[in-house]
């Protein structure tokens, strides 16, 4: 089961927010990053969910003219190559 609407649209709500204040008080251009998992289990229930965040980012990044680093497809190639836990033991942060 994906992030309730209600959910989805308080994040969205959130991340404007966050975002506008940002582009507002530096007056500059933001670079957003896409949320992103070293997973490579469609059955993994979290990494189903990123998508929609994912999706977000992405609104944000049309609305605010932003920079977009699209670490999700990056890393989706990577782990085509080397397994996932060769990246990172939660699947959220990397090893260094």
């Amino acid at each position: 089961m994906q992030p309730t609407r209600l959910c989805e649209v308080l994040h969205r709500s959130r991340k404007r927010a966050v975002a506008g204040q940002a582009k507002q008080e530096s007056n500059s251009r933001l670079v957003l990053i896409e949320p992103f998992m070293f997973c490579d289990d469609a059955e993994n229930k979290i990494f189903q969910d990123l998508r929609v965040y994912i999706r977000i980012v992405y609104q944000l990044v049309e609305e605010f003219d932003a920079v977009l680093v699209p670490l999700q497809n990056w890393i989706d190639e990577q782990i085509k190559q080397v397994p996932p836990e060769k990246w990172s033991e939660d699947s959220v942060h990397p090893y260094i």
